[in-house]
């Protein structure tokens, strides 16, 4: 499955995710799904138009994903996660419902893996 950047269409580059995980930007940034502690949706109070599909990483996780995505030091207050905006896209909602239920389905899988390794 593949969602990308309007602008980007043609290049084939930007936000779309695979086996491994979801490219986060247009840097190709990835997040892996085994890093993925929650995605959820946000709207800003303040600006009107301003919607995004939050991608939470595992606070275990943080540290490697901010090193490998070469961003700047973190502070105690804050938490990394991805932000995909809405406006980017076509069909913003179709994404993000494909996106979660992509995620949700390799959740189930690496679960059921878990479970069969413990008997």
């Amino acid at each position: 499955m593949c969602i990308l950047y309007v602008s980007f269409e043609k290049k084939g580059e930007g936000v779309h995710w695979d086996d491994e995980g979801i490219v986060v930007d247009l840097d190709g940034n990835k997040i892996f799904w085994d890093e993925i502690e929650n995605i959820e949706f946000y709207k800003s109070e303040y600006e009107m138009f301003t919607k995004s599909t939050y991608i939470r990483v595992f606070i275990y996780k943080e540290e490697q994903v901010r090193l490998r995505h070469k961003l700047p030091l973190k502070n105690i207050f804050w938490r990394y996660s991805g932000s995909i905006d809405w406006f980017m896209f076509e069909k913003p909602k179709e994404m993000h419902k494909a996106l979660i239920q992509f995620w949700e389905e390799k959740n189930k899988l690496s679960s059921n893996k878990n479970e069969n390794l413990l008997k």
